[in-house]
């Protein structure tokens, strides 16, 4: 093993040499110019190489994230919590949120009957959506000929169990064809004495390409709809 610099290291195994890049570092450089995230290219490598988890599963431990931004906000929000209660949608710092603002969801869910209200919709979930959702209710909105999964099941689960969950999505296309999977994470919130009165939700949509925007069918919008039975 031979060092050349505190961002580069070489390592000879049976002649072949391995330039590993410390993407932690070089990242800062890179990220102005070019406009990538380096940390993105590896995580949606790992996306691509394992099988997706189109059936959600409690997310209790990073190491379940496949994409930093994954694993830096559940961090993040486990650090959060206090006297045994995740925290509530004013304890977290929208200073803290920079670098996932635009993947973020965030808001209330309601119960008997179960309804759910975004209060903070990211720029990439209106983009990718075709529509911004903001201050809707997920029963006003008809997702199922773009989402793959059943988010009303993720986030009965979430209110039920309490348990922040992991999974993978993918969106349709209007010829039937899906994308390929991407990551998303729904993590409790407390509000009004329920330690899941509240969400706060991300969606990895850098795992899509952006070429395929216009091929995704729209999610639909009915404000007013009543919630479903």
């Amino acid at each position: 093993l031979a060092v050349f610099s505190h961002r580069f290291q070489i390592v000879f195994l049976s002649k072949i040499a391995v330039i590993l890049l410390r993407i932690d570092h070089a990242n800062d450089l890179f990220r102005p110019v070019c406009g990538i995230d380096l940390r993105d290219l590896d995580d949606s490598s790992r996306l691509t190489l394992t099988p997706p988890r189109y059936q959600h599963e409690d997310f209790v431990d990073p190491s379940q994230a496949r994409h930093w931004k994954t694993r830096d906000l559940f961090e993040y929000w486990r650090g959060k919590w206090r006297d045994g209660r995740p925290p509530s949608r004013q304890e977290i710092d929208p200073v803290d949120m920079r670098a996932y603002l635009a993947n973020m969801n965030m808001g209330d869910i309601e119960t008997n009957p179960l309804r759910v209200r975004y209060r903070v919709y990211g720029t990439l979930h209106a983009e990718f959506n075709r529509i911004d959702c903001t201050g809707l209710y997920l029963h006003e909105m008809d997702y199922s000929n773009h989402d793959l999964i059943d988010w009303d099941a993720c986030f009965a689960y979430l209110s039920q169990t309490k348990r922040a969950i992991i999974g993978d999505n993918a969106l349709k296309q209007a010829d039937g064809q899906v994308s390929g999977p991407y990551e998303y994470c729904m993590l409790p919130l407390y509000r009004d004495g329920d330690p899941a009165g509240g969400f706060l939700g991300l969606e990895i949509f850098e795992m899509l390409d952006r070429r395929q925007i216009p091929d995704f069918v729209p999610t639909k919008v009915t404000p007013g709809k009543p919630p479903r039975g």
